[in-house]
């Protein structure tokens, strides 16, 4: 009885270290929000379950679940943890790496990971979240059949565990598009759920607008030929990049990001209006095994 009540004493002691750990820090001021932010906030708020979001390459997926999750916590008082799958250690089983990460001591690996919430509304944010699928040593990375085994087996068990405790919810933040059906096939709700969160040219022209004048004067009469590409890429890194950058316009990225944005929206949300050519059933910017194909672009004959 001692023993189970001294247990309960450090469980809720360690609950508290864990919400002030993730306290989140304020996200910088931006003068313009990605579209995706408001339907983050009203899907994760007050919810259970397991969510994934894809976006392709430089769609601006971190900058908008972070000030989401400061949303969350600093609107709807709910304990945000932010993890980035980069900082984990690969060396350990996939549930021990969000454990520890989470703040979990190794002794209570076993216990539930509901236990360590202190907040009835609890939303684990996991970003860049194939890269659990990978083995990383040095600099270079690898996908790995045991990672990827493990790690599909610590998503089901999480979604066993938000249903049964009605505590938290986790979302999955994915680049690979066949990754994001995997999980989608496993069990994990897709956000958005209707469309995928391209930016549109309207979106992107506005995001422009918004540069510094430096930035614009310097981009100068580039402009219309830096919003066309970009706007077929359909991603403000893109805008950002080339906006900033001295090189020479690569209009090949910006037909890879278009292409992985049609083949996305033809497997998650079952849009069939393009004729993809080759390829069309596997991803290629990055695949799922987080491979980027860049001698699928062909090489360039002119500037759009």
């Amino acid at each position: 009885m001692f023993a189970n009540f001294f247990s309960a004493i450090r469980i809720a002691w360690i609950a508290g270290q864990i919400a002030v750990r993730h306290r989140l820090p304020q996200t910088p001021t931006l003068p313009y929000h990605h579209p995706l932010v408001q339907t983050l906030v009203d899907e994760l708020n007050g919810s259970t379950g397991v969510f994934v979001h894809w976006g392709v390459y430089e769609s601006g997926k971190s900058t908008a679940v972070r000030e989401a999750g400061w949303i969350l916590q600093e609107k709807a008082g709910n304990l945000v943890i932010s993890l980035q799958s980069y900082n984990c250690l690969c060396s350990e089983r996939r549930y021990e790496k969000v454990r520890r990460a989470i703040g979990v001591p190794k002794d209570m690996y076993d216990k539930p990971l509901s236990d360590f919430f202190n907040k009835p509304d609890t939303t684990i944010l996991i970003d860049h979240f194939d890269e659990f699928m990978y083995d990383r040593k040095d600099k270079d990375r690898t996908f790995d059949e045991k990672y990827a085994a493990e790690t599909i087996q610590m998503v089901l068990d999480l979604i066993k565990e938000s249903a049964s405790t009605q505590k938290f919810n986790v979302l999955l933040v994915v680049t690979s598009w066949e990754r994001a059906k995997e999980l989608v096939n496993l069990g994990c709700k897709l956000i958005p759920s209707d469309t995928p969160a391209r930016w549109t040219k309207e979106q992107l022209e506005t995001l422009f607008d918004t540069l510094p004048e430096t930035v614009k004067s310097k981009v100068g009469e580039k402009r219309d030929e830096i919003m066309r590409t970009v706007s077929l890429s359909g991603t403000p890194g893109f805008l950002t990049f080339h906006a900033h950058s001295d090189q020479r316009f690569d209009s090949r990225y910006a037909t890879m990001h278009d292409l992985e944005w049609h083949r996305g929206m033809k497997a998650l949300y079952n849009q069939h209006d393009l004729d993809l050519a080759p390829h069309t059933e596997e991803g290629r910017f990055p695949d799922k095994n987080g491979i980027y194909h860049h001698e699928d672009l062909a090489p360039i004959d002119s500037e759009l």
